[in-house]
């Protein structure tokens, strides 16, 4: 039995009414937190492959960069397995996914906004379109602090931004980095700023508002918030040179709700407890040469690029249907064999090798102070 026929059989467990998936809910928390754990656990053993790449380069011809780049779609690799694959979430893929995989190219990757889980549904995306090496997210500042994965995936290309006090000089900064490499990249943002809740009418309120004073003959949105151009638009002008196509990206979480009904997007711990088994992303490729310079006519067309989201959003709603999206795939992933085999291997050595711990536990504690004193006295947001 290969290791995607135990996935099947182990989610197939989870799924139907055994002993174990009775207890599934119960779980979740405690599987969320194992999960996380794990994740942060493993950010020092990454760190450590690449500093000795990098110590390696000086004596023989070892591409640094690149395992760095491995080192951390490895890392969202366990994260997919863990939030995505193992509950036994399926991702649908709809419009011009395709393109991503054919045309293999640099993109603007630009989405709604709602669960803990959007970030991994694009990841999920990227892997299919063999891409997921080049994926790099415009996040909030506050996710900079995590414990050793907010300054890694700093040092990876991820960028980070400020909600309030947004200084366009640190994302120029940020973005300087990516446009003087040659690496090919998909860069990731979500011009809402923050997830929508259908149940937070605060937030709706403040948007509408938004949306009426930058907006007026335009309408509201029902299912985002109003989005936040400046950002998205600094990005486009600054790349624009490098980038061939903007993906405007639609994503449902499918779950039990009257049709007309909207409810919150289920969160990891829901995910994991068997909340919400299906996510659908429709994909629409925009050629860069459509998208406006000016900086109203941008903020014009990206509203309006909300608008038709908001459409294909109320056409499910109102349906439970999604035959308004065309043809899909559903993506299984990729073989984790090898993924499997390298955290197995990590672990063992863990166990059984005090050297293996010490090395580590030194990375770790070295690691998370340089990472907090960089971002303290040169941060980059």
């Amino acid at each position: 039995m290969g290791p995607d026929s135990i996935m099947a059989f182990f989610t197939s467990k989870l799924a139907n009414p055994t002993t174990l998936s009775k207890l599934r809910p119960q779980l979740s928390g405690v599987a969320l937190a194992f999960i996380a754990v794990s994740l942060v656990a493993l950010v020092p053993f990454l760190s450590f492959m690449w500093h000795m790449a990098c110590v390696l380069a000086f004596f023989v011809a070892v591409d640094s960069m690149a395992l760095k780049d491995k080192a951390f779609a490895y890392f969202i690799r366990i994260a997919v397995f863990f939030f995505v694959r193992a509950p036994g979430l399926k991702v649908h893929l709809y419009g011009d996914f395709e393109e991503l995989q054919r045309r293999d190219e640099n993109v603007l990757y630009m989405g709604n906004h709602q669960s803990s889980l959007d970030w991994l549904v694009a990841c999920s995306l990227a892997s299919w379109s063999r891409s997921l090496q080049r994926i790099r997210f415009m996040m909030k500042q506050e996710l900079a602090w995590l414990p050793m994965i907010g300054y890694y995936t700093k040092v990876v290309g991820h960028i980070y931004i400020r909600r309030k006090g947004f200084k366009p000089d640190k994302l120029m900064e940020s973005l300087a980095d990516i446009n003087n490499t040659k690496r090919p990249f998909w860069l990731a943002i979500y011009p809402e700023g923050t997830r929508y809740n259908p149940d937070d009418t605060k937030a709706i309120a403040s948007s509408d508002e938004s949306a009426v004073q930058q907006y007026p003959n335009m309408g509201l949105l029902k299912h985002q918030l109003t989005p936040k151009a400046k950002g998205t638009w600094l990005m486009i002008k600054n790349m624009r040179s490098k980038l061939k196509a903007v993906y405007s990206a639609t994503l449902v979480y499918e779950q039990a709700e009257p049709k007309g009904q909207r409810r919150r997007a289920p969160t990891a711990t829901e995910v994991l407890a068997g909340g919400c088994t299906d996510s659908h992303l429709y994909v629409k490729r925009i050629p860069i040469e459509e998208v406006p310079d000016d900086e109203t006519a941008f903020a014009t067309w990206l509203f309006a690029q909300c608008q038709d989201r908001d459409r294909m959003m109320a056409d499910y709603y109102n349906s439970r249907s999604f035959s308004s999206w065309g043809p899909r795939m559903t993506y299984g992933g990729d073989s984790l064999f090898m993924d499997l085999v390298i955290l197995a291997l990590f672990t063992l050595g863990m166990l059984v090798s005090p050297f293996v711990r010490t090395i580590y536990l030194v990375q770790a504690v070295l690691g998370t102070l340089w990472g907090y004193g960089v971002l303290t006295f040169k941060p980059t947001f």
